[in-house]
């Protein structure tokens, strides 16, 4: 809804201007917009790092078994040079590498790169050469540049979660002083009035229709969670290009009224409780109903 707000006013804005205090209040509004969008892309590197998951996956196969390839032909070498010191170096278990946390497997590959390289002259006929050596430094740098580059603490995430609720409030108010604005215009400027209420989505029709509807309870007391941050990402957990952000309501409700069809993530966040991710399936046409209970830490 944000998004369609903003471009409502750059559209209209010749006129939008001529009203009392609107200037200001727009931009608070854009404000508050920009700190929402930069907090939700801080929010989101825990999550960017599950959503590369799968790739990160391959890659990490596929440098392990590049990388124990490297180490059986070391080997060979160095126990025809009887060095007992670097047999020792090189001895490790496959089923243990392939169950190893990513940090283990890149140090330990990047430490067999390094020994192959140094004796690259005198290993060309165990099978380690220049060109394996650069397939093995690329797979090296592929999974590398797969693994998440930060990682926040829990204290930082629920410092973004309140950060995030303050925006959105401020935000809504800002737009709350818009609504009375506009309706100065009802007579002069009808068009642009049924514009702003369709992008504002509060036409109170009995009939409209949703997109989304969802409901955030706590997992105990099954009351309603108000102030729950839910984002909505792609299908694979990396963020949106634009980003859609919502907040429950008083009784843990909330409501999105367009969409693209598709599959998307949504995660829910809210301090005091363990994030939630859930896989939604959004039909044109179809209303997508969304029950959730968090759980209290």
């Amino acid at each position: 809804m944000y998004l369609a707000i903003k471009e409502f006013f750059a559209t209209w804005i010749a006129i939008l201007e001529t009203l009392p205090h609107f200037s200001e209040f727009r931009g608070v509004f854009l404000d508050e917009i920009a700190e929402i969008e930069k907090l939700s892309e801080q929010q989101m590197f825990n999550n960017r790092g599950k959503g590369l998951n799968a790739k990160r996956k391959v890659l990490k196969s596929a440098l392990i078994k590049i990388a124990s390839l490297n180490a059986d032909k070391l080997f060979a070498y160095v126990l025809f040079l009887k060095d007992v010191v670097m047999q020792n170096e090189l001895h490790y278990s496959l089923s243990v590498m392939k169950q190893s946390s990513d940090a283990t497997v890149l140090k330990w590959a990047k430490g067999i790169y390094d020994r192959s390289d140094n004796l690259l002259d005198n290993i060309e006929d165990y099978g380690i050469t220049a060109d394996t050596q650069l397939e093995f430094k690329n797979a090296i740098d592929a999974f590398e540049a797969s693994m998440p580059i930060q990682r926040i603490s829990i204290t930082d995430k629920n410092l973004i979660t309140k950060q995030l609720v303050s925006h959105i409030d401020k935000a809504d108010e800002a737009l709350l002083q818009t609504d009375a604005l506009v309706k100065i215009l009802v007579s002069t400027q009808p068009d642009l009035c049924a514009t702003y209420i369709l992008r504002r989505k509060i036409i109170n029709y009995g009939t409209r229709s949703m997109a989304v509807r969802g409901l955030i309870i706590d997992s105990i007391t099954k009351i309603g969670l108000k102030g729950v941050i839910i984002y909505f990402l792609n299908a694979d957990g990396t963020s949106l290009q634009t980003a859609i952000v919502k907040k429950s309501a008083a009784k843990g409700g909330f409501n999105i009224k367009t969409i693209p069809e598709g599959i998307y993530q949504i995660k829910l966040t809210k301090v005091g409780y363990h994030d939630l991710i859930l896989t939604i399936t959004i039909v044109n046409g179809e209303l997508c109903k969304i029950n959730a209970e968090m759980i209290k830490i």
